[in-house]
């Protein structure tokens, strides 16, 4: 199987939400890559797995692999090669609320897909473009985003509601927005998509969307029925906006008590993922609810340069200075030079410390 032919399955499967299936196929191929030197095959898989990680809530890793993927493809002199990762770094940076980073890199995908004919990647644009205005809290060009997003996938034919992640994102901003005859009527298309699916997050996002417009008398089986799918899947960034809809949901119909673990549950997912302006809502909600509100949290990962980032993430897993070297073609000082500035700011003195200090929801200080 070639490369462009093995990223194409490991799409497939993570469309259909087989994360552990296409992780176990990735790690494969990026270490039989690098040890062989492999730049091609390295660059695509690494775009594929930032999705993965993305999807899993591993973010810290999901913008490693993204930007590793983006610099080789520079390197090697292929820009179009860069557009996956660039929509998957993308949109980690609207989720995490560095709107200017999202979007230069929106733009910089746009750019490039534009001059390479390919027109399907502008619905990816948009989608971002729509979750990053509805983080922000700027519902009005959310909805025109998500608009947007519904005309291109319709004209591409981009219809399995996991190919692009949009829908759910351009309800909650047409509910949040007041244009609920609207909402209503793309809840509905979205439902088909899901059913015919059968899969956990579309038939989760369905479950939410209509709570956010259900009766007061409603809202629990919604909400429960889009938690019950949550269950089945692993999408932790999508779960916690679930908890945060229902808290919402709680409080308004006047229960606050029954609101306040649900917000205290997205609370801890955002803060841990580093998803700062979800947080924010969060924290908003608990306080309206009457709940006490811990202090904002900060991971030091989000302070790395890219190339910083890929060199700490190798190093905390035990790779050597000149093993990381290899892997990441670069030299061994280059190598070196990061990892001072990565001691610095973890504020760490060795390689243990900082394996510790990179684990999964271990850094958010």
């Amino acid at each position: 199987m070639s490369p462009p032919e093995l990223i194409g399955s490991t799409q497939s499967i993570t469309w259909i939400e087989e994360y552990d299936g296409c992780l176990t196929v990735c790690d494969r191929v990026i270490e039989l890559a690098r040890s062989m030197g492999a730049a091609g095959p390295l660059q695509l898989t690494l775009g594929q797995r930032a999705e993965v990680h993305y999807r899993l809530g591993n973010w810290t890793q999901s913008r490693a692999d993204a930007s590793e993927s983006i610099r080789l493809a520079e390197a090697t002199g292929q820009p179009v090669q860069a557009t996956y990762p660039l929509m998957v770094l993308a949109r980690l940076q609207a989720a995490t609320g560095v709107t200017e980073q999202a979007g230069r890199h929106t733009a910089e995908l746009a750019q490039v897909a534009a001059a390479a004919g390919m027109g399907s990647m502008s619905a990816y644009v948009a989608a971002v473009q729509c979750l990053d205005q509805l983080g922000s809290g700027d519902v009005g060009l959310a909805v025109e985003k998500g608009r947007e997003v519904r005309d291109l996938v319709e004209g591409f034919e981009m219809l399995d509601p996991s190919v692009v992640q949009w829908r759910g994102d351009f309800i909650e901003a047409l509910v949040k927005g007041s244009r609920e005859e609207e909402a209503r009527a793309e809840i509905e298309r979205f439902a088909e998509q899901a059913e015919r699916t059968g899969r956990p997050w579309p038939n989760a996002a369905v479950a939410r969307c209509r709570g956010l417009l259900a009766a007061d008398g409603e809202i629990d089986a919604l909400f429960e029925q889009a938690l019950s799918w949550h269950a089945r899947g692993a999408d932790p960034f999508e779960r916690a906006r679930t908890e945060l809809s229902y808290g919402e949901r709680l409080r308004r119909a006047r229960r606050p008590s029954d609101a306040r673990p649900h917000l205290r549950a997205a609370l801890e997912t955002f803060d841990t993922l580093g998803a700062v302006p979800w947080a924010g809502k969060a924290r908003s909600e608990l306080r309206a609810s009457g709940g006490a509100v811990p202090p904002a949290r900060h991971a030091v990962s989000h302070d790395l340069t890219a190339q910083e980032l890929e060199v700490a993430t190798l190093v905390s897993r035990g790779s050597t200075n000149r093993e990381a070297a290899a892997a990441l073609f670069l030299s061994p000082k280059t190598v070196e030079a990061h990892l001072s500035r990565i001691y610095r700011k973890f504020g760490v003195r060795s390689r243990t410390e900082l394996a510790s200090a990179m684990a999964p929801g271990a850094e958010a200080v």
